[in-house]
């Protein structure tokens, strides 16, 4: 399986960046060979928006499969989960900490759908500073409206709607499910 992890630097030994679309790059690493790749992230982490996006579509080009790193925002989150790659949160140690984390199934997985939105939900115990994505929060509504308004496209803030969509006006603010 191929994985990334969002790193400060490009060992193994390096500690994990918090960050995810704004990490300055990312440690891709396939679990059956065991070897490390970088790929800077600079481009990305620059980028006045969609940093997140732009990040998320990079790695899935790359057949990333899994994604470990501190912190991923709603847009980001959304892209991951449109490309089926589960977010594994984990923060305060290398890249090689987290990977064998990740290999003792020691971090909790995101819950895949982008209507549970984001946010930190209580530690895996003994997952010493790991947390998931998933359970309360908002998601984010995607769409490209069509009806009248100049809204925000779907979506809307409340439960299982979650976000202001992507895409130009059209239904405008859906509040609620």
């Amino acid at each position: 399986m191929i994985i990334a992890i969002s790193a400060t630097g490009e060992s193994p030994d390096a500690p994990m960046e918090e960050r995810f679309g704004r990490a300055s790059g990312f440690l891709i690493h396939d679990t059956e060979t065991g070897e490390y790749t970088y790929m800077d992230n600079a481009a990305n982490a620059g980028l006045p928006q969609a940093a997140g996006i732009q990040t998320a579509q990079n790695l899935a080009a790359r057949g990333v499969k899994a994604v470990i790193t501190g912190q991923v925002g709603p847009k980001a989150a959304q892209a991951l989960n449109a490309g089926n790659i589960p977010v594994h949160n984990c923060s305060g140690c290398s890249v090689s900490e987290a990977v064998a984390r990740f290999k003792n199934n020691q971090l909790q997985v995101s819950a895949g759908d982008p209507a549970m939105g984001y946010g930190a939900a209580p530690a895996t115990p003994g997952g010493q500073g790991c947390r998931r994505l998933g359970g309360s929060g908002m998601g984010m509504g995607m769409g490209r409206g069509g009806g009248r308004g100049g809204g925000r496209g779907m979506g809307g803030r409340g439960t299982g709607m979650g976000g202001r969509g992507i895409g130009g006006g059209g239904m405008g603010r859906n509040r609620g499910s």
